[in-house]
């Protein structure tokens, strides 16, 4: 697997180390060589641990299981001088920035590492480092969304569907038509197409900018615009939708469009897995986690998910579904990683399934 994703990558920036989600090495630059005094076709294929002193060598190995259950992230996303262990057992000082990208739908992490001891370490530096990691990211973050605009449009496309077919419907029965009623349908019909209009304005202006329209919002409007969403465009045999407990008035930043865009796709990953259950059900729930985060609760009452694609199920092209994608989860987890959190499938979801998505509390203050 190591040389298929390698023979992918082509030649890498000098000052780049590339591993896999287990930590085993599948690309060495030239100039990580030099700080390391490791040769490329000695490292790769051996963990990336030999290049730490301890207490980190030993450690790591725990912090990516960590980081592959949990999804919240520590060292990635931020520039930092570390300790570096050469070959010969010697410390070097080197600048490190961590990154994460998906190379055929297997999650790689990449290292932009810089010897220290030879140059002047300067925050001017390190921000610049920064700055061309978060363009980094933001690419391979892009790659995924662009591959999935598609996916994303068919919710608010799908809707207008059914709303156009009920208009048309209502119009064909002449003699207990009622305009008023035909007008409101083709009202919701244009209002979804607003929505699908907003997503790709998201998207282009995330890939100009990197950034979102994130802003404070209350919590429970982002999950009413999605729950009600997702009851319109369900159609008939849709299951249930309960609103489960959610503290009222929550703030949180984010960007209420994509956000509740992550929450519709949920529904609708639950909808289609409920397909053969008996008195279907989805909940949805919130709650305050910690002291600056707000955590969303989309839950299912199915057959679950299997343990041998839970481990893959935020990858790209990654699906349970037999004639599904694979983006959808794959593009909500690039939304949660452009606002700084995270999305995951919950530990104690039962005999269902369970989405967990994570906001930052905001300060009622700067409510707009």
């Amino acid at each position: 697997m190591s040389n298929l994703l390698c023979g992918k990558l082509g030649k890498i920036p000098d000052n780049l180390i590339v591993t896999d989600n287990a930590g085993e090495i599948i690309a060495f630059g030239e100039a990580a060589e030099q700080i390391f005094g490791y040769r490329s076709v000695d490292i790769i294929g051996k963990n990336v641990c030999l290049l730490m002193p301890e207490p980190n060598s030993s450690q790591h190995d725990q912090y990516l299981v960590n980081y592959m259950k949990s999804g919240q992230r520590k060292a990635i996303g931020r520039g930092r001088l570390v300790e570096g262990r050469r070959a010969n057992g010697s410390i070097v000082p080197v600048e490190l920035h961590i990154g994460e990208i998906y190379i055929s739908g297997q999650k790689l992490f990449v290292a932009y590492t810089r010897d220290a001891a030879t140059q002047h370490s300067t925050q001017r530096l390190v921000d610049r480092i920064d700055t061309e990691f978060e363009n980094f990211n933001r690419l391979s973050a892009v790659g995924s969304m662009a591959g999935g605009i598609a996916h994303e449009l068919n919710q608010p496309l799908d809707a207008i569907t059914n709303y156009i077919d009920i208009a048309i419907d209502q119009l064909e029965k002449q003699a207990l038509a009622k305009t008023t009623d035909a007008r409101n349908i083709l009202a919701r019909a244009r209002s979804q197409v607003f929505r699908a209009a907003g997503i790709g304005q998201k998207i282009r202006n995330y890939v100009s900018t990197g950034t979102m329209d994130v802003q404070s919002v209350y919590l429970n409007t982002i999950i009413d615009d999605a729950v009600s969403s997702a009851r319109l465009s369900f159609g008939s045999n849709a299951p249930k939708i309960v609103l489960g407990p959610s503290p009222k008035l929550i703030l949180v930043m984010a960007d209420p469009l994509q956000i509740s865009q992550v929450i519709l796709n949920l529904l609708n990953n639950a909808r289609e897995a409920l397909e053969r259950t008996e008195n279907p059900c989805i909940t949805v729930s919130s709650k305050i986690v910690g002291s600056d985060t707000a955590s969303i609760r989309i839950s299912d009452n199915g057959p679950g998910i299997p343990p041998e694609i839970q481990g893959s199920l935020f990858n790209a092209f990654a699906s349970t579904k037999p004639h599904g994608m694979g983006m959808g989860l794959s593009i909500a987890h690039a939304i949660l990683y452009a606002h700084g959190k995270s999305i995951r499938l919950a530990p104690d979801a039962g005999p269902g399934a369970a989405f967990e998505i994570f906001l930052d509390l905001a300060d009622p203050k700067e409510m707009k």
